[in-house]
């Protein structure tokens, strides 16, 4: 009798067993392991006259007015964008001034404990704005670090800024970021095609150097392009192509070229949304192993604060810091860009 019980309730043991244990087994690798994310912070300068940029916009006593307490509250704001999108691995910036903006932003009190550290180079932009990568010293460990100059032959004396190249550690993969923020179109856009050509050449040849050296080499391209992932400068100059198409070696796909297809943007003009922040990775990246990621897995950060009803037209549109010289207390004309990272 004691031994037909046992039996009877052997397959509750084992069922019970099985859930335990599949319960304790890791997490499923489609699980989000970390992220990158990419922002335009429009204007991060400081309050300080630098007579070798053109920063009086952005003074004390101008038309705009910018001061302490606004610096502050910039600050703030970009640290609680970063915050919300869970204190991302690697971050990249446009349009920030000098290293004291950064080291104000890793030691303010939203990510002073969160390791951040900076890579910046001063650029010869007229504007005196640059590009910028944040990481997390406990997961990114910088291997190399150099600016790449972009030179328009028609017009050898026009500045802009450089792109920005990292090499790093991550996860025990080596990982290559270029951070952009290519000539903008406000001398309009035929006009100025050329020079966002000559920026994405200047990319290309970058990541062709490195394919070269190892077929599966792990590529992020980020940046605010100031073109569509349809343009040319993307399509031909880079040549990233679209993420619908099959991944082979030595090639890199634009995983934000899906989000004007679901009417989504990160930029709005004239009342259309428009994708000039883009997220472009190689093959290797999305090979599963290691650290990678997936077709699917870059997204527009469209937190709720980010945004307010849009007046002059409809829907909504970006929170900005200033609408000319008007003080908005806001973030940015752009919305940021992320992109989910894996680990196998």
């Amino acid at each position: 009798m004691r031994v037909s019980m046992s039996f009877k309730f052997l397959p509750i043991i084992l069922a019970s067993f099985i859930f335990i244990n599949a319960c304790a087994q890791k997490p499923a690798t489609n699980s989000t392991w970390n992220s990158i994310l990419f922002y335009n912070v429009e204007n991060l300068f400081d309050t300080i006259d630098d007579p070798l940029k053109d920063d009086a916009e952005f003074l004390p006593g101008s038309k705009s007015d910018w001061n302490t307490p606004k610096y502050k509250t910039k600050i703030a704001h970009i640290g609680q964008v970063i915050e919300k999108a869970n204190f991302p691995v690697i971050i990249g910036f446009s349009e920030v001034e000098n290293d004291a903006v950064l080291t104000d932003l890793i030691n303010s009190p939203t990510l002073a404990d969160k390791k951040y550290a900076f890579v910046h180079f001063e650029s010869p932009d007229e504007r005196g704005i640059d590009v910028a990568l944040l990481y997390r010293k406990d997961l990114f460990s910088v291997k190399t670090k150099n600016a790449l100059p972009v030179i328009f032959p028609t017009e050898p004396t026009d500045k802009t800024r450089d792109i920005l190249y990292v090499s790093g550690t991550l996860g025990g993969e080596t990982v290559h970021v270029f951070v952009n923020h290519w000539p903008s179109r406000s001398e309009g856009e035929e006009k100025t095609r050329h020079r966002r050509a000559a920026a994405g050449s200047v990319v290309r040849h970058a990541v062709d150097s490195l394919f070269k050296a190892n077929k599966d080499a792990q590529i992020i391209i980020m940046g605010d392009l100031n073109d569509h992932p349809t343009d040319e400068s993307v399509t031909k100059s880079l040549g990233a192509l679209n993420s619908d198409v099959a991944v082979t070696p030595n090639n890199i796909y634009n995983l934000a070229d899906r989000f004007a297809k679901e009417g989504k943007g990160t930029h709005k003009y004239k009342g259309e949304w428009g994708t000039l922040d883009q997220l472009i990775v190689s093959s290797g990246f999305l090979a599963a192993k290691g650290i990678y990621t997936k077709v699917d897995a870059a997204h527009i950060a469209e937190f709720d604060f980010l945004l307010e009803p849009d007046t002059r037209n409809s829907g909504m549109w970006t929170k900005r810091t200033y609408a000319g010289t008007k003080y908005l207390d806001g973030y940015s004309d752009h919305l940021p860009v992320y992109l989910d990272l894996y680990k196998k």
